[in-house]
């Protein structure tokens, strides 16, 4: 994978050694598309974690750390999304719940999969239960993968509803112009704390004392991702909208709930859970007794 002219990664074939098999184009989620058999269900919930930290450090309603930390107290391992040491977005294996820190918050760049695929699949062949979170293309990647090699029994995907992914190029470009080689201390592209919910901040510590703390309506970066400025040019035709998920469950914010969820318009996050497989009813069944959940019609999100 290396960076193209806009600053994504994208696929490079070392022609010397391809054997033009046409193995990588059949796997490959943008050409040849993922469909999930029997993919039907789409019970979807209201929901949030009522750990009151949790649920203020998360971009939504801090459902994602609960449904891992079960997978990993039962012995499972979770991938997701994290930072590394300069600020770049790469999918990483946790398998102790006190990293799971790492992998919550929403991160507005593309993420790299690079190198978890090998360690994935040895999980699953080693009869680990594994919960994968990505976009929905990553998440059918993972699926077509492992349906390839007979794995996906002990698999679970989470995914969200995803707005495209920015340019991890542009990201780079943003920290450099913004902040030089000043130290970066944390990121947050959903920071509630200043101003709630809805008018989510992007907060980026840096030096000893700096602290930018501006509005995703005010702030560039954020303008340019949710304006479609900067994202791949797959996203602008993704085939995994509408009923094309192969994920178990579809995590997203639960936008417009004052309309008809008043009681629970409290502007501290609230996630919209749609539930679309047996395994992903098996995750809800594990999570009834320590969030916060109600029922509602998925009709009724699906046109927001």
């Amino acid at each position: 994978m290396v960076a193209n002219g806009e600053g994504f990664l994208s696929p490079s074939v070392d022609m010397d050694k391809c054997v033009r098999c046409g193995l990588c184009v059949k796997q490959c989620v943008q050409h040849s598309p993922q469909q999930r058999e029997n993919n039907t269900l789409r019970c979807t919930y209201l929901s949030y974690n009522p750990d009151e930290e949790i649920r203020t450090e998360s971009s939504s309603g801090g459902m994602f750390y609960p449904i891992a930390r079960e997978f990993i107290n039962k012995g499972g391992v979770v991938y997701g999304a994290a930072f590394d040491e300069n600020f770049v977005v790469k999918h990483i294996r946790v398998s102790d719940p006190e990293d799971l820190q790492a992998l919550t918050k929403s991160k507005y760049v593309q993420s790299s999969l690079q190198n978890i695929f090998t360690p994935l699949l040895a999980d699953l062949a080693d009869g680990k239960e594994v919960l994968f979170a990505g976009t929905p293309c990553q998440a059918a990647a993972v699926y077509g993968l492992a349906k390839g090699k007979e794995l996906l029994d002990k698999l679970y995907l989470v995914d969200f509803i995803c707005h495209g992914v920015p340019s991890p190029g542009v990201w780079q470009s943003y920290l450099c112009t913004m902040f030089g080689n000043l130290n970066i201390r944390s990121v947050n592209f959903r920071d509630k704390r200043r101003a709630g919910w809805h008018d989510f901040h992007l907060r980026i510590k840096y030096g000893k004392q700096g602290d930018l703390n501006e509005s995703h309506e005010t702030n560039a970066y954020m303008r340019s991702f949710l304006s479609d400025k900067n994202l791949r040019q797959s996203c602008y035709n993704c085939q995994y909208k509408a009923d094309a998920y192969t994920s178990d469950i579809t995590l997203g914010d639960a936008w417009k709930i004052e309309k008809d969820y008043p009681q629970w318009a409290d502007d501290k996050g609230t996630s919209m859970m749609v539930i679309r497989s047996e395994k992903g009813v098996k995750i809800l069944e594990a999570l009834k007794q320590t969030v916060c959940l109600q029922e509602t019609s998925y009709q009724s999100w699906a046109k927001f």
